[in-house]
């Protein structure tokens, strides 16, 4: 699941798949650390990387 939100990564969670948080939207890094998120990226270019951090 890919969301900025803190809702986004429960939704991730309460349905068992990985989760990234994304900064660029409307959550902040914090938000998404609180929810969470196996792993968080500042930018699009970045979606990949944080990917590969969830398959590692």
């Amino acid at each position: 699941m890919i969301g900025d939100r803190d809702t986004d990564m429960q939704g991730g969670l309460n349905n068992h798949v990985q989760t990234l948080g994304v900064t660029y939207g409307f959550g902040s890094a914090e938000e998404l650390k609180q929810a969470h998120a196996a792993a968080i990226v500042a930018t699009p270019q970045a979606i990949p990387a944080g990917i590969s951090q969830l398959m590692a």
